[in-house]
């Protein structure tokens, strides 16, 4: 019974096609159709490689610490000092066991707390880091910029890593602005 209802059906849309009284609408409306399930496919290839990366990461459960971060030096042993040292070490430990937007969320704070503190490099390049990681590029552009435009010193991984979140981010102008600042540095 259903199945002649559906034949019914198609036979009245073919009949009203051959008739041209739906022709352009017909057509119109299967080529969106068309489109629509081009997109849907496209779509689900995107997540089914999402969801095989974030498998990756998820088995990989650490974060391995960035390359070219600075160890932090011992500082004075005042309750501050102890306070701002713990607060960086809460903000490496997330970031070291994969929680990077709590990492992210701490280093922030810690930026923020201890603006003066002579771990606030590695602090901007562990938060350059964990928004590479996560994808949040412009809060690794916005940590990474603050690490490499106002430092005195020359960190060459924060310079490499901002030239990878450029890069992902398809600013190839501020990669090139990036490398002549270098440059310039250098002479």
């Amino acid at each position: 019974m259903k199945n002649k209802k559906i034949y019914g059906l198609v036979l009245a849309m073919a009949t009203l096609s051959l008739t041209g009284c739906v022709s352009n609408d017909f057509r119109a409306v299967k080529a969106k159709v068309y489109h629509l399930e081009r997109r849907v496919n496209h779509l689900q290839e995107q997540l089914a490689s999402v969801q095989n990366e974030l498998g990756i990461v998820k088995k990989q459960r650490v974060v391995r610490s960035p390359t070219g971060a600075p160890r932090y030096s011992q500082g004075s042993t005042s309750a501050g000092a102890n306070f701002e040292k713990r607060a960086f070490s809460n903000a490496v430990e997330l970031y070291k066991a994969g929680n990077l937007t709590g990492a992210m969320n701490a280093f922030e704070n810690f930026n923020k707390n201890f603006p003066t503190s002579s771990l606030q490099g590695q602090s901007l390049y562990y938060l350059g880091q964990a928004g590479y990681a996560a994808r949040q590029y412009a809060t690794s552009q916005k940590a990474l910029e603050k690490l490499v435009f106002a430092s005195s010193r020359v960190n060459p991984s924060a310079n490499e890593l901002l030239k990878k979140v450029y890069k992902a981010q398809g600013k190839i102008n501020e990669v090139n602005r990036l490398n002549a600042y270098l440059q310039s540095k250098q002479q």
